[in-house]
């Protein structure tokens, strides 16, 4: 098994996108676990009379607590190695924790196996649960197909950037009935960063020009946000909105996205920084570095600084400097081809102080 650099390590720490997962792998394996539940459910079918009781009241029930079923084998190659492993998709039945609010998946787990010797644990099992506080006319009906494989779909994918993150041998365990401390274990702060940015930049786009009205209504629109964003200390609720923005440019940039930025004016850099500073009446005057906006001179110097020292790209995307996101955004775009020569200009004006 190779081995995490220590700089390697670092990187992926701070990182504040999602962990790259291939939801395409998982989409057709979401559809198998539903396929598979409406068959275990019927073939454990209850008396009529007991069709519209929740089945974890039922005979049924209890003998479907007691089914495990293989549903196909995922192959995942954890942060920080080159060996891919082969990790098993079981799908089973439980009543759900009582701060899930999903409606018909309970939740799901990873299982993983550490040696002595070993620098991290590698996953073995990935389990899908399907909730027994529901009827069994609740699951079988073709009404709420949709949102059952939707529920499964989120939870894998929360589950798939489990077995791709990076445990140590020896971690402290789950505590469920602590949620401020569950949510804000680090682990489970990327997953959830993972569910939130696939429910943003699934959220429909049309009638929306502003990318921050459209960004603020796709979070509301988020079942995992609003169910763990009380339990999230300031830290971790930062870290993952920052996560999320990111993960929505990134998938404007790819086109998953659709998005046309209201600037097509705009075509310089240079051009681009005169508007801005034109323009400061309307940036948000609360910002970090809204002081550095008052001229061109001002401004490009914060921007040097800022590349010299890695952080401008980060400031630009959390909105640091008081500009509007599609401002923001722009200014990203056109200074990811010139970083490299700002960080020269950077090092040499140090070098002549110096």
């Amino acid at each position: 098994m190779s081995h995490l650099s220590h700089k390697v390590s670092q990187r992926y720490l701070i990182a504040t996108r999602p962990i790259q997962i291939n939801k395409a792998v998982i989409k057709p394996n979401a559809v198998r676990c539903y396929r598979t539940l409406l068959e275990v459910i019927e073939k454990y079918k209850p008396a009529p009379k007991f069709q519209d009781v929740d089945l974890k009241s039922t005979p049924s029930g209890l003998r479907l607590m007691g089914q495990d079923r293989h549903i196909g084998m995922l192959e995942v190659t954890p942060v920080g190695s080159d060996t891919p492993v082969s990790v098993p998709l079981i799908l089973n039945f439980r009543v759900a924790h009582k701060t899930w609010i999903r409606e018909f998946i309970s939740g799901g787990r990873i299982t993983n196996r550490g040696y002595y010797g070993d620098t991290r644990l590698t996953p073995i099992k990935m389990e899908v649960s399907v909730n027994l506080s529901n009827s069994y006319n609740d699951l079988m009906d073709p009404r709420n197909e949709k949102n059952i494989i939707q529920e499964i779909f989120s939870v894998l994918i929360h589950e798939l950037t489990h077995t791709k993150d990076w445990y140590p041998l020896e971690r402290p365990p789950l505590d469920y009935e602590q949620p401020e401390v569950y949510h804000n274990l680090t682990q489970e702060v990327r997953a959830f960063m993972q569910q939130i940015s696939d429910e943003v930049i699934t959220y429909p786009t049309t009638n929306f020009t502003d990318l921050n009205k459209f960004f603020e209504k796709a979070l509301d629109f988020s079942t995992t946000w609003h169910r763990i964003k009380k339990y999230l200390n300031p830290q971790n609720k930062k870290l993952i909105l920052k996560g999320v923005w990111t993960a929505l440019h990134d998938a404007i940039k790819s086109g998953e996205v659709k998005w046309t930025l209201s600037l097509k004016k705009v075509m310089t850099l240079k051009d681009l920084v005169k508007w801005v500073v034109s323009e400061r009446g309307r940036l948000d005057k609360d910002a970090e570095f809204y002081l550095y906006t008052v001229n061109v001179p001002t401004l490009w110097s914060r921007f040097i600084k800022d590349a010299h020292e890695g952080t401008l790209a980060d400031n630009l995307g959390w909105g640091a400097y008081g500009f509007t996101y599609d401002v923001s955004w722009m200014l990203r775009e056109k200074l990811e081809n010139e970083l490299k020569t700002i960080h020269k200009v950077a090092m040499r004006h140090i070098a002549h102080k110096r």
